[in-house]
């Protein structure tokens, strides 16, 4: 997943909240102007949560590469999020040292670090990691002077991407995580590629996309996906989840095709509206959504069966939040019932939290619904922390662990603070401190890296003892 940093991001049109920040588990709108961003160092990799190590989120169980059907259904997402067990408090593995101010990205077996990013003499230094520490692996040299966001009119795409269980993609360069190899990927340099897991998907701006697998060049299937390149030229990460269903397996490509994996066969969603400005597909347990707009004010959410085709029903969106105010889903896959009952019948049994914003959508107030806690965010004012506005939060199941990050990791696991959701009071990570700059990786739901880019201090963390 798109394993970085990131600064505030810059807009020519601010899109409200209220559409773009829901996404979670209620279809979004597209962003009418794909936000830019300037990529600099961060922990934010935590790559490791797609298929090296695999959340399954649904059942609670976890895979380490290859393919495990004993849960049927499941959402595979690109992150990680907390386990209830962080509310012990946080505990040092082990610690170690790095070059300062560099960009880190994580997976579950690796760290790597590139020094001096967005020039054309970037190194990137790889480090096998262990419950025992760090061991360096390999180093190489790479142009990074393209990756970065030079003039107000330039879009960066996130630059770095973990296709299946061991190969980094950079650009149309490919390294084998453990051993450095490199090789040159099978899409061209102008095609724009997502990946699910264990598929790569190019799209040319015709929307024609091929799929891949690591083990061959040749393309699983190619095809003609629903304003795919626009979709993922708008889309804020491209490092996607996957959805298993039943042994099909989906994922949404942009905001308008909804793909099965192994036949490229898309799913058909009919809208019923007439004159649509915009609409977005969503992936339920059981089926499927799709919330639109004709005039971007008010909105419609149909349902679908799993098939596809005309509507089954239309949920009544009658629950508004406050425009300061957003739900925080629990990592879990949900059926249409619990979509209809939330949205239709304001019925908030199954959300562990919601959260209030200023009016720079940083985020403020954290509620825990299940404990009533009240988590106050403080405001990070050192003089090293580069992005002080804080506008993710990710739950544990039950809300007993929550953290808040930074913008553009909707759907990472990078955060800058952790908080225990039965009491409100805020996590410690001995050894490195959020107002110095320090920023923080959920590597798997038990496993945090952090990293000081101050001084180049990294260190691994679980949950404390009983």
């Amino acid at each position: 997943r798109p394993p970085l940093r990131h600064r505030r991001l810059t807009r020519a049109r601010r899109i409200h909240p209220s559409i773009y920040h829901r996404v979670m588990s209620l279809p979004a709108l597209a962003p009418d102007v794909r936000p830019r961003t300037g990529w600099r160092t961060i922990v934010a990799a935590g790559i490791a949560g797609v298929v090296t190590l695999c959340v399954v989120i649904g059942g609670g169980i976890t895979i380490n590469g290859g393919r495990n059907y004993r849960q049927e259904v499941r959402d595979i997402a690109p992150y990680a999020s907390p386990s209830d067990a962080w509310s012990r408090g946080a505990a040092q593995q082990w610690a170690s040292t790095i070059a300062a101010d560099a960009q880190v990205l994580t997976t579950s077996d690796h760290v790597l670090s590139l020094e001096d990013y967005g020039t054309s003499d970037t190194t990137m230094t790889a480090y096998a990691a262990d419950d025992d520490g760090l061991t360096r692996a390999w180093t190489a040299s790479l142009d990074t002077s393209g990756d970065t966001d030079t003039g107000a009119s330039k879009e960066t795409p996130p630059t770095f991407l973990l296709w299946g269980e061991n190969t980094l993609i950079h650009g149309t360069t490919l390294y084998n995580i453990s051993t450095g190899a490199t090789g040159r990927a099978p899409w061209a340099e102008n095609e724009s590629v997502v990946v699910a897991g264990d598929t790569a998907i190019a799209c040319d701006t015709g929307d024609a996309c091929s799929a891949y697998s690591e083990e061959s060049a040749k393309p699983r299937w190619s095809t003609t996906l629903t304003d795919a390149s626009d979709g993922i030229s708008r889309a804020v990460s491209r490092q996607l989840t996957v959805y298993q269903r039943e042994r099909d397996e989906y994922a949404i490509v942009g905001f308008h095709a909804a793909v099965n994996l192994t036949t490229g066969k898309e799913v058909k969603l009919n809208v019923p509206m007439d004159g649509v400005a915009g609409w977005a597909i969503a992936c339920a347990s059981d089926g499927w959504l799709i919330r639109a707009t004709a005039d971007r004010r008010t909105y419609r959410i149909f349902t679908y069966s799993a098939s596809g085709g005309d509507p089954t029903g239309e949920i009544k969106e009658t629950l508004s939040w406050e425009d300061d105010q957003m739900p925080v889903y629990a990592p879990a896959p949900r059926k249409l019932s619990r979509y209809k009952a939330l949205w239709e019948n304001s019925d908030k049994s199954d959300l562990p939290a919601e959260y209030r914003t200023d009016s720079q959508d940083c985020v403020e107030e954290v509620d825990v619904l299940p404990s009533q806690a009240t988590i106050t965010v403080p405001d990070l004012t050192g003089e090293k922390v580069e992005n002080s506005c804080l506008k993710t939060v990710r739950s544990s199941p039950s809300g007993r662990a929550v953290t808040v990050g930074p913008e553009m990791t909707t759907d990472l696991g990078t955060f800058s603070l952790m908080f225990d959701g039965t009491t409100g009071r805020r996590i410690d990570f001995a050894g490195l401190d959020p107002d110095d700059g320090a920023v923080f990786d959920q590597v798997s739901g038990d496993a945090v890296i952090g990293y000081s880019p101050a001084d180049g201090t990294l260190i691994r963390y679980t949950p404390a003892p009983r």
